[in-house]
């Protein structure tokens, strides 16, 4: 074993990885749980799965981290399957609690129903499960270069990997990047004078939400009809957005 001391200070991983390297089922364990506790943080901060673009990072990131500490404890490229089912199992289980459409049970049998599942459970699988398994798979690569040289046979080379990191990669910046709506154009192919066309962020209901204002007359006020829970409808007229002007919702 190895004990040399790493960046501040601390003992280097290698005293300890050897010993779930060479007793399977503990490292398996251990990602096994890594996975579970991760999930039962997942269903507490998100349950409806992740909602802003800070949540959607923050989610990305922490499945990448998840993942990667599972694949170095285990050294097995099995780590890329079992952290993901661990961490749909748990997650689901941990937010049965929770009441919705993209929730509740899975009702493919209805365009809405397709919508709430891709919605509530499709997006949240990319954002999640996906970079999970590409972090164990780098997991798992750090601990060959650490000395794991027995793993348990899963072939995934690095043509696919790579093409799922740089996928990962151009979701980050996709979601890094400040959502934007186009100007509306007019015939001549030139912004329409007087119209408005942004995105903005208000507060409805004590949250934060982000709404898509778009009309030919910015002097216009907001109309922003609300879908209630007894399908009644109501309206609410939010800040305008600017100090000068309002402006109204184009459909």
């Amino acid at each position: 074993m190895d004990f040399s001391v790493g960046l501040g200070g601390r003992r280097s991983v290698r005293s300890v990885l050897p010993w779930f390297w060479s007793n399977r089922l503990a490292g398996f364990l251990v990602a096994a749980g890594l996975a579970a506790a991760s999930a039962l943080v997942a269903a507490w901060v998100t349950p409806r799965g992740p909602i802003t673009a800070s949540q959607a990072l923050g989610s990305i990131a922490f499945a990448l981290f998840v993942g990667m500490g599972s694949g170095l404890v285990t050294g097995s490229r099995w780590t890329m399957l079992l952290t993901p089912i661990v961490f749909i199992a748990v997650f689901e289980s941990g937010r049965l609690s929770v009441a919705g459409p993209t929730v509740d049970g899975i009702q493919l049998g209805s365009i809405y129903g397709v919508l709430a599942f891709v919605l509530g459970r499709g997006l949240h699988g990319v954002l999640v499960l996906l970079p999970m398994a590409l972090g164990a798979r780098y997991g798992v690569e750090a601990a060959s270069r650490l000395g794991r040289t027995r793993s348990p046979r899963l072939r995934l080379g690095w043509v696919p990997t790579g093409a799922v990191t740089v996928a990962v990669l151009a979701l980050v910046i996709a979601i890094a990047l400040p959502g934007t709506t186009a100007p509306i154009i007019a015939a001549d192919d030139r912004p329409v004078a007087g119209s408005i066309a942004e995105l903005r962020t208000v507060r409805i209901g004590g949250h934060d939400q982000t709404v898509m204002i778009r009309g030919r007359h910015a002097d216009d006020p907001v109309i922003l009809y609300l879908s209630l829970a007894n399908d009644s409808m109501t309206s609410a007229t939010p800040s305008p957005p600017s100090s000068s002007r309002t402006a109204r919702n184009s459909r």
